[in-house]
């Protein structure tokens, strides 16, 4: 998967800078308190742009093989 800059926003709009598919919501609550961090149990997390899906060739790998050079 593409490890592509992210900015993360924070519900009191404030932007943390992240990396897709390496940043966690813990990696992010450490950043502003690694107390807090430890307590944390559910993140809900929203995306406003896809950065690829998961069927792109991490679940199916074979559709990859199959594919011409042309494709």
């Amino acid at each position: 998967m593409p490890h592509q800059p992210i900015k993360i926003t924070m519900p009191d709009g404030s932007v943390k800078e992240g990396v897709s598919f390496e940043t966690s919501p813990y990696d992010i609550a450490a950043k502003i308190s690694k107390q807090m961090a430890d307590k944390i149990v559910v993140a809900k997390v929203k995306f406003s742009k896809r950065v690829a899906t998961l069927d792109e060739g991490l679940l199916n790998p074979e559709a990859e093989e199959g594919k011409d050079e042309d494709d």
